[in-house]
């Protein structure tokens, strides 16, 4: 079917969208431009050093297993080789032959390398790229390529680039943009999934966004914390709830770069009265996240219980500090809020020894007090402690 030129470049741009959400769309798009210009084959590629899956490849026309093939073991240095010699040469930018060798000083076969053409591009010669990304780690470029007893491209053909080229390069940041929101996401997520404190995102509406497990563990150990109507964190007392709204009110209205507030939370367990829960509310850095930005992100809540168990690795602490048997077990009883006289008891002992103990665990891990050994054994807990 034949179409008007300005319903086919409708049609085509409509499809380059399509392609920034789903790179396999890229390859329908990048078959019409080869195509429409003549070339004997059209390649696609999208380079990010520091997350690699993210990378894809795509040609017009693919011989099997070849992209995976250069997704293994090119892309890297093609991806390289293109930001270093072309580290002038800014997005958007259409090259022909002519215009490599005036910027690198050489061919753009030889900027990729010998072993890289002749894997994939066998008697054909470069026609004409466009430069789609060029950041550090990371790059993206469109390349048409012709047999070599084929014409090169026609003016024709490059005024239709140029019409093309802005869409390409926005439909292409579109990609990275969306796939870098969604690492740092689930990235962070996954870190905070794995801190020893509970964390709760609030939005501007104070509604939570995000719970990790440990959070999560809270509200429904405690009755006095919730997340009530609208989806909002609350504690159930109704003095401590006025306290801890007027502190997140206090954070949202709030245009300073750093702010924080802290307050406790009594709370009950079924075996009685224990220790209260630590709230700290945070402004700080959560506007330095345009991922937490884009999902409505606006105060981070961390919550510590001094009430929880501690997970503990006596393999760890016997390997790293040389602990014996019995100081890994009062180890893990005292970072589990039991007292001296209490381990003392449990272990059929007396006090003094267990104090003497205690004072030689000190001396193994290079601490000067009770408290900064369970500093130091918590902040191990979620990296090497965990079995």
């Amino acid at each position: 079917m034949t179409y008007l030129l300005g319903d086919f470049e409708s049609r085509l741009i409509r499809d380059i969208y399509t392609a920034a959400v789903d790179p396999r769309a890229w390859q329908p798009v990048l078959q019409v431009l080869t195509e429409f210009c003549g070339a004997d084959q059209g390649t696609l590629f999208y380079y990010n050093g520091r997350y690699r899956a993210q990378n894809f490849a795509i040609a017009a026309k693919n011989r099997a297993g070849m992209i995976d093939k250069y997704l293994m073991e090119f892309i890297d240095e093609e991806s390289t080789n293109f930001n270093r010699e072309l580290a002038d040469v800014q997005g958007g930018t259409i090259l022909l032959p002519e215009d490599v060798v005036r910027v690198a000083g050489k061919p753009y076969d030889q900027i990729i390398g010998d072993h890289l053409v002749n894997t994939f591009y066998p008697h054909t010669r470069f026609n004409v790229g466009i430069v789609l990304l060029k950041e550090d780690l990371m790059s993206a470029g469109l390349g048409l390529r012709n047999f070599n007893r084929s014409p090169l491209v026609d003016e024709s053909s490059l005024e239709f680039l140029r019409r093309i080229t802005p869409h390409l390069v926005q439909a292409v940041t579109i990609y990275r943009e969306i796939n870098y929101f969604t690492w740092i996401s689930q990235t962070v997520k996954s870190v905070l999934e794995r801190v020893n404190r509970g964390v709760l995102l609030l939005d501007a509406s104070l509604r939570v966004m995000f719970a990790n497990s440990t959070a999560a563990r809270m509200v429904a150990a405690y009755p006095e914390l919730a997340i009530g109507r609208f989806g909002k964190f609350c504690v159930t007392e109704p003095s401590s709830n006025s306290k801890l709204q007027e502190f997140l009110q206090t954070l949202v209205a709030s245009s300073a770069g750093v702010l924080r507030k802290r307050m406790a939370v009594a709370v009950t367990s079924k075996s009685g009265i224990t220790r209260p829960l630590c709230l700290t509310m945070v402004r700080e850095g959560i506007n330095g996240f345009d991922n937490f930005n884009s999902e409505g992100i606006s105060i981070a809540v961390y919550i510590d219980d001094p009430n929880r168990a501690v997970v503990f690795s006596a393999d760890y602490m016997r390997q790293v500090y040389g602990m014996t048997c019995a100081e890994c077990n009062i180890t893990e009883a005292i970072l589990n809020n039991k007292k001296v006289s209490e381990v003392a008891v449990e272990r059929l002992t007396v006090t003094p020894t267990v104090r003497n103990q205690l004072k030689l665990i000190l001396q193994k891990t290079g601490t000067h007090s009770q408290g900064a050994f369970s500093r130091l054994a918590l902040a191990l807990e979620h990296s090497h402690l965990c079995e």
